[in-house]
């Protein structure tokens, strides 16, 4: 067994003296279990009680290779059982492990587990710590061993915050990541319940600490849920848990990275010449992979500021920040000192902590400083780790660049799923995801297909994307309609539809690409039947993608994807 810390022994001989108020007590309940007794030394009536357990653990207990049968006999106190079975060692539990995280005495998780929220771990060993806990061997080895992570923060967990290194969330939060790069059935779920909704900026700036060494965090499926005092609240909560614990683990994302060329910051130092070599190297890239390439012109920053939501959806990819340079004497230093701190205004950090989050997390970020002519002379003072200075034309540029993005080794997509985007704590997102990507799977090649989040509001981005030599997927949700109005759900798949009418118009007059609809409806699934929409109505187009519930567990109808596998092969061959 691992050897217990001072701080756990200290916390064992507390949870006896809280189920035993005194020595004779607790000698009679050894006797009970046929446990060794307590020596004769320690029921010394000279010493207190909290030295005699003392005692009895350190020169008894350890000694005699006892801990794990002595912790076996104390979980019978039910009192005491939980925070027992978290002294316990992984190594002699021959049952599944799930690790709890939450502050002592915090009503949430009793509220919680009284409702039979976690019914799901009923037969799962719990490991309990608090959240700001230093991590001994112990709970490493506990955290180690353990499929699931659940943490439960309030506001109280926030309060005069300090560091948060080497703590239990941060050593469970790390060591759920690492595991996401493994094989299916080695990755970890995580799960985090919080009070008050403006916890969500917390939960976004801790990510952000991570985005550089995980830049797919975003990608990565987890239960995010606000809880209410309101026990139907906490039953909708036990139910879509149920629902994420039950879906399949989603495929990793591919690992590429987004190459953003930046031009001068200012439109007062526009160059001609800078400018001219930054289009042509943004549209030579784009032949390598258009979505993954951004530009943003001279200006940007006077221009640019990035919302939350948007910073989050530019770092789901790494970015490769690039800058050129056309005047024989520019140096990598003097782009960087004026292009960063405009650079964390542009991204949206103004109002943070702009030098931390530059260090801890942007500054890790590739950075690309390019020229046709002349030389770096100071490239020898670079980072070599996440700085690299080039001189070449944008042909040679473009391939370095391509290389390190990742875009070199991408399969060309015969088949292209964008859809309707949901809260990353929405489980219908996963579920959505999930079987988009199991058409894909099955209708092209492995690496011919890409699945990609989009929303009503960027439409005109993705629709000026579709590829006539691709088969183009729009699958737009009901979550947005009114529950039980068919009418209201018909005039939604009816916006989306005048909307792709409108843009395929204006960037493809001549010749429509192949664009295959499907509409989901997780909420007024029982209003419709059949495959499509009905006769005479506009959006006959769309194919349906019904939600089925079968005792709480969430699915969708399996005759409507057979459908939708049957529909897409056909009119990629037609």
């Amino acid at each position: 067994m691992s050897d217990l810390s001072g701080s756990e022994i200290k916390l064992l001989r507390y949870l006896i003296g809280q189920a035993f108020p005194n020595l004779n007590l607790f000698s009679i309940f050894l006797s009970d279990q046929e446990f060794l007794p307590l020596p004769a030394t320690v029921v010394n009536p000279d010493l207190g009680y909290e030295e005699a357990l003392q005692d009895y653990i350190v020169d008894t207990i350890i000694p005699e290779a006892l801990m794990d049968k002595f912790l076996r006999i104390l979980t019978t106190k039910k009192r005491i059982r939980a925070q027992i079975q978290s002294l316990m060692d992984p190594v002699d539990i021959d049952s599944n492990m799930w690790f709890r995280t939450y502050m002592q005495g915090e009503v949430a998780f009793k509220y919680c587990d009284d409702e039979g929220v976690f019914d799901y771990f009923a037969q799962y060993h719990p490991f309990t710590a608090e959240l700001w806990a230093k991590v001994t061997e112990l709970k490493a080895e506990q955290i180690s061993q353990s499929k699931y992570f659940l943490a439960i923060v309030t506001p109280v967990d926030l309060e005069n915050l300090e560091a948060t290194d080497g703590t239990v969330f941060d050593h469970a939060f790390n060591d759920w990541l690492k595991s996401r790069s493994g094989p299916p059935e080695a990755r970890k779920r995580f799960m985090l319940i919080y009070e008050k909704e403006e916890m969500g900026n917390w939960w976004n700036k801790w990510k952000d600490r991570y985005r550089a060494k995980y830049p797919a965090i975003d990608d990565e499926p987890i239960f995010l849920r606000e809880l209410k005092n309101d026990p139907k609240d906490r039953a909708s909560v036990r139910a879509e848990l149920q629902a994420f614990l039950n879906l399949p683990d989603e495929p990793l994302s591919p690992k590429l990275s987004n190459v953003l060329l930046l031009g001068t910051p200012s439109t007062a130092d526009t160059d001609p010449g800078t400018q001219a070599g930054d289009v042509a190297l943004f549209q030579y890239l784009r032949r390598f992979n258009a979505d993954r390439v951004q530009y943003w012109e001279d200006g940007w920053g006077d221009t640019m500021r990035m919302t939350v939501p948007q910073r989050d959806e530019f770092f789901r990819y790494p970015p490769i920040f690039t800058r050129s340079a056309s005047e024989r004497n520019t140096t990598v230093g003097g782009l960087k000192d004026k292009m960063i701190p405009l650079l964390m205004d542009a991204l949206g950090y103004s109002n943070d902590d702009v030098v931390g989050i530059w260090r801890d997390s942007v500054s890790k970020f590739q950075r690309v400083y390019w020229r046709s002519a002349g030389e770096w002379w100071d490239s020898t003072e670079i980072n070599p780790k996440t700085e690299n200075a080039w001189k070449g034309s944008v042909e040679e540029i473009g391939a370095k660049l391509a290389k390190l993005a990742g875009f070199g080794d991408l399969c060309e997509s015969k088949l292209r799923t964008r859809f309707e985007n949901l809260p990353d704590s929405d489980p219908n997102r996963q579920l959505l995801s999930t079987n988009l990507q199991k058409l894909g799977q099955t209708v092209v090649k492995p690496g011919e297909y890409e699945t990609v989040a989009v929303s009503l509001d960027s439409l005109e981005e993705s629709v000026s994307r579709f590829n006539r030599a691709q088969l183009n997927i729009v699958a737009a949700h009901d979550q947005r309609t009114r529950p039980g109005d068919k009418q209201h759900t018909i005039n939604h798949f009816e916006d989306w539809d005048t909307r792709i009418d409108r843009l395929v118009g204006q960037y493809f007059p001549d010749r429509e690409p192949k664009i295959f609809r499907i509409a989901v409806l997780f909420q007024n699934f029982d209003k419709f039947d059949g495959l499509k929409f009905d006769e005479g109505l506009s959006v006959r187009r769309w194919n349906l993608l019904k939600v089925r519930r079968d005792n709480n567990k969430i699915d969708f109808n399996s005759s409507d994807m057979n459908h939708l596998i049957d529909a897409a092969k056909d009119m990629m061959h037609h």
